[in-house]
């Protein structure tokens, strides 16, 4: 007995026993719904994490380089007030250098202003040596205020050149991490919409094949009830194997033979029935044993008649 061609599977048709699918289907979800959120929570802190640890470098790398920063300028300051320093103490000891000097001679024109002949020209010497030697401290000291005064010109210029070197690189410091802090939260978001979105798949994955999981055990379930049925209403059709895949398998095999069984016992019984009416039909038995007779195999002929 050959039986008919498998029909096509449909979408509605994998739903056999909605309760117990979708209640399965719905558990299964749930599970896949508690993995996700705990995944996605800990892939978004992980994230997160990360993100704050770069933020916090970020800035502590900015904070050394200010402190770094403030160093340098203050060393270049140092370096201006010692320079400073420096030239205030050159000038003074010139000063007393040609103080020396001109004690010294005025010490010996003195000697020589004793003696009457040399007192007009040890006073003229004295007088010239006095200006002569305030000049030259009035030019030594414009000379040495005119070398500090490049000096710190040029230090203040270096200091004020360093400032605007170090601004500059503070600046992009800053615009970096500005830069950096956003695309971190461009991927942040990213990150937690794939994760939104892999778990919506995910779920829905799981709800779609927990379905059709369950359809291959509600499948074969749904046949052994359909045939059951079709036995309580003696009407035997030719029984449908089980598609691939399905589960049960042996159980529906078994089931599968235990049907076949039943309708060839039907189908013996019409034919003990033909023969027993044939032999009470020679033998001349009365007529209503007859008919009842014929009524059964009747009956048993039209519950196997699609049998094949």
């Amino acid at each position: 007995m050959n039986a008919p061609a498998k029909p096509k599977r449909h979408l509605k048709n994998y739903l056999l026993d909605k309760e117990f699918q979708l209640t399965y289907a719905l558990i299964m979800a749930f599970i896949a719904i508690i993995l996700s959120g705990l995944m996605g929570y800990l892939m978004f802190k992980q994230v997160r994490d990360s993100s704050m640890m770069q933020e916090r470098q970020a800035n502590e790398n900015i904070g050394i380089f200010q402190s770094q920063s403030n160093d340098t300028i203050k060393v270049f300051k140092e370096a201006s007030n010692k320079t400073e320093s420096v030239f205030s103490s050159q000038s003074e000891e010139t000063k007393k250098v040609f103080e020396n000097k001109t004690k010294v001679a005025t010490e010996i024109l003195k000697l020589m202003m004793t003696v009457e002949d040399l007192k007009i020209m040890a006073e003229d010497n004295l007088k010239r040596i006095k200006e002569d030697d305030k000049k030259a401290i009035a030019e030594m000291a414009k000379r040495i205020d005119k070398d500090k005064g490049i000096l710190k010109s040029e230090i203040a210029n270096g200091i004020k050149q360093k400032e605007s070197q170090l601004k500059v690189a503070l600046e992009k410091l800053q615009k970096d991490k500005s830069r950096a802090l956003e695309v971190r939260r461009i991927n942040n978001r990213r990150i937690l919409f794939g994760i939104i979105i892999f778990s919506i798949i995910f779920i829905v994955v799981i709800f779609l094949y927990t379905i059709v999981l369950t359809h291959k055990v509600a499948g074969p379930l749904f046949k052994v009830s359909l045939y059951l049925k079709k036995m309580e209403d003696a009407n035997f059709t030719p029984i449908w194997p089980l598609r691939k895949g399905d589960q049960l398998q042996d159980f529906y095999e078994k089931f599968s033979t235990a049907y076949k069984a039943v309708a060839s016992r039907i189908t013996t019984d019409v034919s003990e029935l033909d023969r027993i009416i044939t032999e009470f039909e020679t033998s001349g038995a009365d007529e209503k044993t007859l008919n009842d007779l014929k009524a059964l195999r009747d009956r048993k002929k039209e519950s196997v008649k699609e049998f094949k």
